[in-house]
């Protein structure tokens, strides 16, 4: 991807995704070759810039990157599927799906996010009360032995009586 002169529109859209997402400076109203030519630094040393979509961590994504890149992948007209980019060139189109991919990921990521949240706060009020419970079967089986030992003592003086 990165040796093209003069890449087709759907390659310099990935970029301009691919860059907001990896929180390379890059606005709007950057221009299509100042777009290319960091993309093109970027891709400099391949090993480093697939290590870096590898590692992203699609759970914390800033909301204004998110918005940013929203505005390309939501909207029809830029047909910036994997499909349309395809055509245009088979890396761009794979860093298309990881971008796209990468995004949905992070919106469904902040509806479970507070699920997880409170399933882990309602397992630790649940650990504490089993522990709680634990500690009180143990004190009734405690009281249980001194009853059945109370028992046998009565029964014993009662025989003892007759």
């Amino acid at each position: 991807m990165k040796a093209f002169a003069n890449p087709p529109p759907g390659v310099i859209v990935t970029c301009r995704v691919v860059l907001a997402l990896l929180k390379e400076k890059v606005v709007a109203s950057d221009p299509d070759d100042k777009v290319w030519k960091k993309s093109q630094n970027l891709m400099q040393n391949p090993e480093k810039f697939l290590e870096r979509v590898l590692t992203f961590d699609g759970t914390d994504i800033d909301q204004s990157i998110l918005d940013n890149v929203s505005k390309i992948i939501d909207d029809p007209s830029k047909k910036y599927t994997e499909k349309d980019m395809v055509s245009q060139s088979f890396a761009a189109s794979k860093l298309c799906a990881w971008s796209v991919n990468i995004v949905i990921f992070n919106r469904i990521y902040k509806k479970v996010r507070p699920l997880q949240e409170a399933k882990d706060k309602a397992n630790e009020e649940l650990d504490k009360a089993m522990k709680e419970l634990a500690i009180v079967k143990e004190q009734v089986r405690q009281l249980n032995e001194k009853v059945d030992k109370l028992k046998e003592k009565l029964a014993a003086a009662e025989k003892q009586k007759k």
